[in-house]
Formats: C-alpha cells, structure tokens, sequence
C-alpha cells in the first residue's frame, strides 16, 4: 500500500474487512452496521483487526514515495530503511552520545544511524531551512519535553498539505501501564515554563512505577505487581539512593519518557490543543491498539 499526502488513507475502521479478517472468525456475517456496533462494544477493547494498518509495515507504506522524510528521534536503533524516501534524521544526542548510550545498554555502538540534525532545544527551523513531504515519529513524541511546542515545530517544517505520521507507545500494554494519562495541565505546564529539557520527576516515575514491558502478557490481563504499593526494602532503598546520584549528577536523559497515552487520551489531547488554538495539527486517523501489540498509529495533518 502506498499514499502520497493528496491521497485518501485507509478508514480506521473497515466493517467489511472487520467481519472477514482471519482472525475474527466469529464475526463471519455481520453486516457493516452489526461490526460497528459489535467494534464499539467489543472489538477496541479486544484489540480486533479492524483495518488495513494492522500494524507497522502497513503503516510506514502510508508515507509518500519519492520525497524527503524527516526521522525524529531515531536513538541508537538500526537505520530505518525506507525505499525510494531520502531520510534525514533528527536526535537529541549526537552520534557518539548514542553510540555511548548503545554500549550502556550492551548493544553494538555499530547500529548507530548517522544523526543529521541534532536538537537543542533549538526552533526546527532553526536546525533546517529544508521542509519535508512527511515527517516521522517513532515512539519519539512521548519523549518530546514540550508537546505543544514540538507540535508547532513540526509544522513549520512539513510542506503545505503534508502529514505527520506517529507510532505511539499505549501505556496500557507496556512498562507504563500503571502510569497515569498524560493531562492537559502536565501539557500546558509544559508550555508555560518553556521546557526543552527533562524533569527528574519523569525519570523518577518512570523508573519507580514501571512494570514489565510484555505486551501480550498485559493483554492477556498479567500486569504484575502494582509497583506504587513496593515495600521500602533494601534493595528500593538502593535504587532510589542510586537514582537520585545520578539525577544529581545532569540533565535526565534525552531517553526519558515524558508523556503517557491510550489511544483515547491521545485524540483527546490532541483535539483539545487543537480548540484552544495551541496546535496547528487535527487527528487525519488513529489506528487503535490491536492485540497483542503494545502501540497505535495516527496521522496528523496541519488544519486548513
């Protein structure tokens, strides 16, 4: 499947292809009203395929063909690799800061893409004059310090009419899942002090709160033990004595996860930055959670 930003995308949901797929063979059938409303009560909540995005290849084949895509936050995973795009890549850290950040994490510094922007905290305009036909964030945006102000950066570097194309960790099938949603007011505080840079609370809670990060066992309904109820014991004693050197010591790490979403708190955030005229971006689609997967897709499109 391929798009280019004047195309149509794919429907968020497909009645018919809800109703044919695989793996919903009990649905065989049901005509388009009965698998909306079958979806509605049911099919979200069990992570159903409901569309032709049922995952990520399917999802980057949505980015246009023949242009320039902007990479946001590619940390030190392997070069991604998209046919017939030029890609430029954007990180917070330079290319020896990942490759010293791959080798903490025991993995071959080697895979470390060549970065060709570093941010700052700077404008995106002010890294590039280049604007693209999309823009790609791969579990980036979570990790963005302001929201509101990437959004505006975004924008002001994706060609009229051009898409932002987004996976996005759902808190719910992740180390995350006994993290709160994101709220407006943690978006706007945010935005009022200028925030370019991480707070320790994030590292913190991320850090202290987390459970395992196996998706299918969170589908499944096997979270783990809530770690906000952890005893005090010697060795939270020890994580918390060690955490709280290295806090001490610089910035929280361009890594650190700042924002946590389901895919309904996301389109809620979003809408509402949207209203309240703070984002230059509207929701095109969001592709839901499908089990046993841990992320959702959206497309954001600046609004006419």
């Amino acid at each position: 499947m391929r798009a280019d930003a004047t195309n149509e995308l794919p429907p968020e949901f497909d009645p018919a292809l809800y109703a044919a797929h695989p793996a919903n063979t009990d649905l065989r059938g049901l005509d388009a009203d009965q698998a909306r409303h079958h979806y509605d009560l049911y099919g979200r909540a069990e992570g159903r395929y409901c569309s032709a995005i049922d995952g990520r290849e399917a999802f980057l084949a949505l980015i246009p063909t023949g242009g320039t895509v902007l990479y946001i936050d590619p940390f030190f995973a392997p070069g991604l690799e998209l046919a017939d795009r030029t890609v430029r890549r954007l990180a917070a850290r330079t290319i020896d800061e990942l490759r010293e950040a791959a080798r903490e994490a025991a993995i071959d510094p080697g895979v470390v893409p060549e970065i060709d922007l570093v941010w700052h905290g700077e404008p995106y305009r002010e890294l590039t004059r280049e604007r693209f036909d999309a823009v790609l964030g791969l579990h980036s945006l979570e990790r963005q310090p302001c929201l509101i102000t990437h959004l505006s950066d975004v924008a002001s570097v994706l060609k009229p009419g051009s898409r932002y194309f987004l996976a996005i960790a759902d808190r719910r099938f992740g180390a995350a899942h006994y993290l709160p949603d994101s709220l407006l007011p943690d978006v706007l505080e945010a935005f009022a002090v200028r925030r370019t840079r991480h707070v320790a609370r994030n590292v913190i809670a991320n850090r202290l709160l987390a459970t395992h990060d196996h998706a299918a066992a969170h589908w499944a309904g096997l979270h783990g033990p809530d770690p906000s109820r952890r005893a005090g014991d010697d060795p939270c004693r020890q994580e918390v004595a060690t955490l709280l050197r290295s806090l001490r010591g610089g910035t929280p790490d361009a890594a650190t996860l700042a924002w946590h979403f389901t895919p309904e708190s996301f389109q809620y955030l979003m809408e509402t930055l949207a209203a309240l005229g703070l984002s230059p971006f509207r929701i095109e689609r969001l592709y839901w959670t499908i089990n046993p997967y841990s992320a959702f897709y959206a497309v954001l499109r600046v609004a006419a």
